[in-house]
């Protein structure tokens, strides 16, 4: 009888616990991303990998971009037209979208137009850095002889969640 009286305050003390080791560490959050946005061929993930775990205003940015660089019926050229800052780097011409660099002509997310198979497959990420609100992750994907690409993403929590807010390709 006693264990029948204890028994829901015992389970409302272990169900905020479960609910912290069902959340997904930083690095396995942009391992997953990849996985997903990365599927061939191209079905649901690379929307899903979105929703999952792009945080809403670097979906903003990049939506953005696209829309005024790639002219359709749904672009607000007012907006398209207005400056903005851009700048040249050693791989792309980028431009400031929001609070986001975003380049033009590529992938956001792979830095590129098109990739190896190696990319699907072959992902490797560990953890550089981080805080409570913050954390840096380094990936690379492919394996030689493919050509290998690494790089820097930046995660923030929002709403208990690790959510990715920008990436930065490596030398």
């Amino acid at each position: 009888m006693k264990t029948t009286k204890y028994l829901p305050l015992v389970l409302s003390l272990l169900l905020p616990l479960s609910a912290v080791a069902a959340q997904l560490s930083p690095e396995n959050v942009v391992l997953d991303f990849y996985r997903l946005n990365l599927q061939d061929p191209p079905s649901d993930g690379y929307a899903k990998s979105q929703d999952l775990y792009v945080s809403p205003a670097l979906q903003e940015s990049i939506n953005e971009s696209l829309s005024c660089n790639f002219d359709g019926p749904d672009t607000d050229q007012a907006f398209c037209d207005q400056p903005r800052p851009c700048k040249e780097t050693a791989h792309s011409y980028i431009c400031l979208w929001g609070k986001h660099w975003v380049e033009n002509d590529v992938n956001y997310y792979t830095k590129s137009q098109d990739y190896p198979d190696s990319w699907m497959t072959e992902r490797a990420a560990h953890t550089e850095s981080q805080t409570a609100d913050t954390a840096t992750v380094r990936i690379t994907l492919g394996k030689a002889p493919e050509p290998l690409r690494s790089f820097r993403v930046k995660l923030i929590q929002q709403n208990g969640q690790w959510k990715i807010d920008s990436i930065v390709m490596l030398e």
